[in-house]
C-alpha cells in the first residue's frame, strides 16, 4: 500500500508520498478483485456535515453526494479521464446540429422497490433534474425530455448545445434515476427527501438526523455496467455488506475513531498528515479536489463599493490563506483561474488587484472607498475544516487592512442559509470541486451575485457558453474572467487544493474523488 498525492497542481504531477502499510497483506481474489468472502459484514465511514438533503439534484454538498452516489445511478458518468461512460443507457445519439440527443436504455434494470426502470422513469426524471437543478436550468435550452418507447427517450433542443453529456456526467448535482411516482404531488424545497429509491448497488435503510445514514448492498442490483472501476465507471461489484456514514462534526472525534478503528474512512484536514503518515494501519489519498473562492456581497451592504472590493482583492496574500486552509505547500497552488490547472480552459487573469499583497495600496484604496468602519461579516462553518481555516486568515488579514471584519461560525446548513440571503453576510469562502469546462464551474453565475454589473457578466457568460470549439471557449472564459477580477470582483479565487481522505489500511478496492467511493470497498480481515 502507498500513501498516494494524485492531483495534478500546476504543470507537474506531484509524487507518491511516503509508504505505509498494514502488517498483513488484504487477500484478493484471482482476478486482483476484494475476496467477499474475507470482507467485515459493515463499515463505517465518518463524514463531517449532516447531509442537507439527500436528493443530489439540490445540493453539492459532500456529505449528501457520498451517500446518494450509491443509492442512485445516472444514464452516464465519468471515468478517471473525464470521459463520459454509460451506466443506465445502452448509447445514444446526436443530429449534426447538437438539438436532438436519442438515448437508448438498458433493459432489465430493477429499482430498489423492485419495479423495472423504463422509459417513463428516466424522462420524469431527467425533466426533474433540467427544471430543478440550477446547473442544468442555467446550461440547458428550452427543450423536454419525452418518451419515444419503453427503453429510448429523446431531447429536442431550440438551440444547439454540446454539453448536455459532460452535463449528465457530472457527480455535482447529479440527474438521478428514480421511479417516475417519486416526481408526484408537491416537492420541498430541499428536494425529494421522502423517497429513496433508486437504481445502485446499495440501498436505503435509515437516516437518524445528526447521526448516520444507513445504506446496504442491492441483491438484485444489474450489473449491467462491466470494465474495471475507473472513478464512477466501470464494475460495482459491492462487497460489503452494510455502509453506515457516521455524522461526526468535530474532527478530534473522526481522527480518534480512524486511530481506534472505530472508523474505516474519515475526512480529516492535511494538518492530521504527519499523525496519520506515523501511524501504520492508516493509509491516506489526496485526490486532485477543488477551488477554494471567496463570495463578496455586492447586493447589498458596505461590498456595494468597489473600490473596497478592489482593496481586499489587493491587500490579501493568498498563499497565506491557502497554508491556514491546507497546512502544506504540496497540497495546494495560488490561482487566479476558476478552472483547474488539469483542464484545458486553465488561464490566469490580467487584474492588476489579484493576489497584489499590497497594503499600503489597499489602504489607499479603503480611503478612496465610502467605507466607514461597517461590519464585515465572514461567515463560515467548522464543518469544513478548509473553509473554516480560510475564513479566520481572510478576517486577520483584513482587520490588518484596517476593516472591522468578524466571523460568524454556524453547523452546515445554517451556513447555507445565511449565504444564500445578502442580508446575512458580507463575505463566505466556499470550496468548489473540479469541473471539467468553465460552462460548468458553479461560481461563475449571476444567480449568485445580484450585483449591478451582472448583465454586462451574464453578456459574457453567454459568449462563452455559445462557443463553438475549445480554443472559442478558452479566449471567451479569459475576457469574462478579467472582468470579473478587473470591473466586477464579486468574488475571487483563493486557490486550487487536493483533496485529504485516510483510510484504514486493511480497506480493499477504496476510491476517492469528491466523495469516498465505497462500492468496490471492503475491510478485509
Amino acid at each position: 500500500m502507498k500513501k498516494k498525492l494524485l492531483g495534478l497542481l500546476g504543470a507537474g504531477a506531484l509524487l507518491l508520498a511516503a509508504c505505509g502499510g498494514a502488517d498483513q497483506p488484504a487477500k484478493e481474489s484471482a482476478d486482483g478483485t476484494v475476496d467477499e468472502s474475507q470482507v467485515r459484514p459493515e463499515m463505517r465511514v465518518a463524514i463531517n456535515a449532516e447531509p442537507p438533503t439527500l436528493d443530489p439534484a439540490r445540493t453539492v454538498s459532500t456529505a449528501s453526494i457520498g451517500v446518494t452516489m450509491h443509492i442512485y445511478e445516472t444514464l452516464y458518468t465519468f471515468d478517471e479521464n473525464f470521459e463520459s461512460q454509460p451506466v443506465l443507457a445502452d448509447s445514444y445519439e446526436v443530429n449534426d446540429d447538437n438539438t436532438k440527443y436519442t438515448f437508448k436504455l438498458k433493459e432489465g434494470i430493477n429499482f430498489h422497490d423492485g419495479s423495472e426502470m423504463t422509459a417513463e422513469d428516466v424522462a420524469a426524471s431527467m425533466n426533474y433534474w433540467k427544471a430543478d437543478t440550477s446547473k442544468a436550468a442555467d446550461l440547458l435550452p428550452e427543450g423536454d425530455f419525452e418518451v419515444v418507447d419503453d427503453y429510448t427517450v429523446e431531447v429536442e433542443f431550440v438551440e444547439p448545445n454540446t454539453e448536455l453529456l459532460t452535463l449528465m456526467s457530472s457527480i455535482t448535482y447529479f440527474p438521478a434515476i428514480r421511479p417516475a411516482e417519486a416526481f408526484d404531488g408537491e416537492i420541498a424545497e430541499s428536494g425529494i427527501d421522502d423517497n429513496f429509491i433508486g437504481t445502485g448497488p446499495y440501498e436505503y435503510v435509515d437516516w437518524v438526523h445528526d447521526q448516520y445514514v444507513e445504506v446496504k448492498r442491492f441483491d438484485n442490483y444489474h450489473n449491467q455496467v462491466t470494465g474495471e472501476p475507473s472513478r464512477f465507471a466501470g464494475e460495482k461489484r459491492a462487497p460489503t455488506e452494510t455502509i453506515r456514514f457516521e455524522i461526526v462534526g468535530d474532527v478530534g472525534t473522526r481522527m480518534a475513531g480512524l486511530l481506534s478503528e472505530e472508523y474505516d474512512v474519515g475526512e480529516v484536514p492535511v494538518t492530521n498528515l504527519d499523525q496519520v503518515d506515523a501511524t501504520d494501519y492508516l493509509n491516506y489519498e489526496a485526490p486532485g479536489g477543488g477551488t477554494l473562492v471567496a463570495q463578496l456581497n455586492v447586493e447589498e451592504g458596505p461590498l456595494l463599493d468597489d473600490k473596497l472590493r478592489q482593496a481586499i482583492l489587493t491587500g490579501i496574500n493568498n498563499n497565506d490563506i491557502m497554508l491556514a486552509a491546507l497546512d502544506n505547500e504540496e497540497f495546494y497552488e495560488v490561482s487566479s483561474s476558476y478552472v483547474s490547472p488539469e483542464t484545458p480552459y486553465y488561464t490566469e487573469t490580467s487584474s492588476e488587484f489579484y493576489n497584489a499583497n499590497d497594503q499600503e495600496k489597499a489602504k489607499k484604496l479603503i480611503e478612496e472607498s465610502g467605507y466607514n468602519g461597517e461590519e464585515i461579516r465572514i461567515v463560515t462553518t467548522p464543518e469544513y475544516d478548509s473553509m473554516y481555516s480560510a475564513s479566520i486568515a481572510l478576517q486577520d488579514q483584513l482587520v490588518e487592512l484596517g476593516l472591522n471584519a468578524v466571523v460568524n461560525q454556524y453547523d452546515f446548513n445554517t451556513f447555507n442559509e445565511y449565504t444564500s440571503d445578502p442580508s446575512g453576510h458580507e463575505i463566505y469562502i466556499v470550496s468548489h470541486s473540479f469541473q471539467p469546462s468553465p460552462q460548468q464551474v458553479l461560481t461563475l453565475s449571476t444567480d449568485r451575485w445580484g450585483g449591478d454589473m451582472d448583465e454586462q457578466a451574464q453578456e459574457l457568460i453567454d459568449a462563452m457558453r455559445a462557443a463553438e470549439d475549445e480554443a472559442a471557449t478558452k479566449e471567451a472564459f479569459a475576457e469574462l474572467q478579467d472582468f470579473l477580477y478587473t470591473d466586477y470582483i464579486p468574488g475571487f479565487v483563493i486557490g486550487h487544493y487536493n483533496n485529504f481522505v485516510t483510510y484504514n489500511s486493511a480497506v480493499e478496492g477504496f476510491d476517492y474523488w469528491k466523495a469516498p467511493i465505497l462500492w468496490n470497498a471492503g475491510h478485509v480481515e
